[in-house]
């Protein structure tokens, strides 16, 4: 189920409905030496990805899905880093930025879960992907420079 990806700010427009893949997910750009993928939609969730028959974040809710390289870590290696049902469009230093909370249980602190936090930068000359920026304490940091984050 998508949510709303359209927003207004200070009279100006954003759309991100264009990012959002009804059947599919972006994938993220990491490092090469990255341990982990992620498997992102906009605005709704992550649909079409499956690593086995019990690892998969086609649960109709996901919207960051987390895999280990190898999956390894823990039961399954496939880990929810953010739900699409928590995901308002906010304006933070002059970028659009989706907060996506309530992932799974954090592997290094079980008090808290993992969440996801990508920013959005204008670049009216392409489409992009989101890139990993960091992690800290189970939350996650992408930007992604795109022309759907120019004000219309």
């Amino acid at each position: 189920k998508a949510v709303p990806c359209r927003v207004e700010f200070n009279g100006s427009l954003y759309d991100l409905s264009p990012l959002h893949l009804e059947h599919g997910y972006w994938d993220a750009l990491v490092p090469s030496d990255s341990t982990y993928r992620y498997m992102i939609n906009v605005c709704g969730a992550v649909d079409n990805f499956k690593l086995n028959k019990s690892a998969n974040c086609s649960n109709g809710q996901t919207a960051v899905c987390q895999v280990g390289k190898p999956a390894h870590e823990g039961m399954s290696g496939v880990y929810s880093a953010g739900s699409s049902l928590s995901s308002p469009i906010g304006l933070k230093d002059g970028l659009l930025e989706i907060r996506l909370s309530n992932g799974d249980q954090c592997h290094h602190n079980h008090q808290h879960v993992r969440s996801t936090i990508i920013q959005f930068e204008c670049d009216p000359l392409q489409t992009g992907a989101p890139e990993f920026q960091a992690e800290t304490e189970c939350e996650y940091h992408f930007l992604w420079r795109t022309r759907y984050a120019c004000a219309q």
